[in-house]
């Protein structure tokens, strides 16, 4: 698929597998159709990196991007329906709620914000972390959202709004977080080059988070920027600045 003039930052896929959406470092986004390769729309306005891009089931595009801004769009008539801002530095990771209703940001200025989709207010500002937050990810009910804080993973209860845990192993920056088996393991990926298992036991009659570290998975020589799994969750692959990919 080409199109993009400057690198390729950010990639999602719609749900039923037809159409993929790309940022790129060229401060624009492109949805393409997988059926033919052929770029059907490209987005444009930014005036910066587009570092997230999010594709929900009810036809809205997220995205946040190093100019300080996320932006929802409505795809049925591609135009863009809220702008938040409220971040002094670009923005880093972008994690949408399960209903598409709030929008979880973070940026170079350490701030991780809740924003309502409705009326693009920020609600909610999180607290307890210290500089850049470089990998989030969200619960599949909605409930928990995991963050990386140096070398912490630091879990956030959205119904309590508050921190209800904190994960210590690694000894480097969180680089990248997924959510596996249903909801039951995380995965997290640092600088120390080590990948992470993490057993999560959600409660929700008091919104704590159980967990506890089953496995530590050793043999990149870099830090770990990506993760993926399996559908089942029995597979794991791993990418390394090592310019590797291991496979579990």
């Amino acid at each position: 698929l080409r199109g993009h003039t400057g690198g390729v930052t950010a990639v999602a896929m719609d749900s039923g597998g037809r159409m993929l959406c790309t940022g790129g470092a060229d401060c624009s986004v492109h949805l393409w159709r997988l059926a033919d390769g052929k770029c059907v729309r490209r987005l444009r306005g930014y005036s910066g990196d587009v570092s997230s891009v999010h594709l929900c089931a009810n036809g809205a595009l997220y995205t946040g991007c190093y100019d300080g801004t996320a932006r929802v769009w409505d795809l049925s008539q591609m135009k863009c329906t809220q702008t938040l801002h409220n971040h002094s530095g670009g923005i880093l990771c972008l994690v949408v709620s399960p209903q598409g209703s709030e929008v979880y940001t973070s940026s170079f200025d350490a701030a991780v914000l809740c924003w309502r989709v409705s009326d693009g207010r920020c609600v909610r500002k999180l607290s307890g972390h210290s500089g850049p937050v470089l990998a989030m990810v969200m619960s599949a009910d909605g409930e928990m959202l995991f963050y990386g804080s140096s070398s912490q993973v630091l879990v956030w209860s959205i119904s309590k709004g508050k921190r209800v845990a904190t994960l210590n192993g690694h000894a480097g920056q969180i680089r990248v977080l997924r959510i596996a088996r249903g909801g039951t393991v995380l995965l997290s990926g640092s600088d120390d080059s080590t990948v992470r298992v993490w057993n999560i036991n959600l409660r929700v009659d008091d919104g704590a988070c159980e967990s506890s570290c089953l496995q530590v998975l050793r043999s990149h020589a870099n830090s770990v920027e990506c993760i993926t799994t399996s559908t089942c969750g029995d597979a794991i692959c791993s990418g390394s600045k090592d310019g590797n990919l291991h496979a579990w």
